[in-house]
């Protein structure tokens, strides 16, 4: 991720952001899927009531 030299320094760390590409990349190429809203709702729900 490449940030604009105008930017304030993020205070995030780059190995947080690491992260988030390589699961990305997974999600892309089909390696892992992502849940629909109403699939988190629900185990959300099922968690916390």
């Amino acid at each position: 991720m490449e940030v604009n030299n105008h930017e304030k320094e993020s205070v995030i760390p780059d190995s947080h952001y690491n992260l988030i590409a390589e699961v990305r990349e997974k999600y892309l190429s089909g390696e892992i899927q992502g849940s629909s809203w109403e699939e988190v709702e629900q185990r959300l729900n099922s968690k916390y009531d």
